[in-house]
């Protein structure tokens, strides 16, 4: 009991009283807890769902069915595929032509270690970083192929 003598304490959660002592177990408080708990364990799922699959303000979004991949589970890793687009081959010999010496100097330098181990004197080497672009048809060519360390 509480100590007014009045109200529902949680061991009488299953039941509605009112003033009166009247209960109503079709409308009871731990009903109302139920439904509460459903609904925001519901509206919080959708509200997930909808984050990952509508594109936001670059484009990028999630497949429609993402959760049912095994690597969002954890049970592959994720692959990342290279998908080169046409046209958008290596660094051409006109942009070569148009570089200073010193840059073409270091990027021969590196290309000659493409297949070998970082060099040792080297904080961080890219080798031919490529990156393109796309929504829907047209295609924007961030980084084409440069080689430095």
């Amino acid at each position: 009991d509480n100590a007014a003598g009045e109200g529902v304490s949680v061991a009488e959660a299953h039941s509605y009283c009112t003033l009166e002592r009247q209960c109503n177990s079709d409308f009871s408080l731990r009903s109302i807890w139920v439904w509460f708990i459903v609904q925001w364990t519901f509206f919080s799922l959708a509200a997930i769902y909808l984050d990952n699959v509508i594109p936001d303000a670059l484009g990028a979004h999630k497949p429609l069915l993402y959760w049912a991949s095994p690597s969002y589970w954890g049970l592959t890793s994720p692959s990342v595929e290279d998908h080169p687009e046409e046209g958008a081959s290596g660094a051409d010999e006109d942009d070569e032509e148009e570089e200073d010496e010193d840059v073409l100097a270091a990027a021969s330098e590196v290309k000659a270690l493409a297949n070998m181990p970082m060099g040792s004197g080297a904080a961080i080497e890219v080798r031919g970083l490529r990156k393109t672009y796309r929504k829907g048809k047209a295609r924007f060519q961030a980084v084409d192929g440069p080689w430095y360390s």
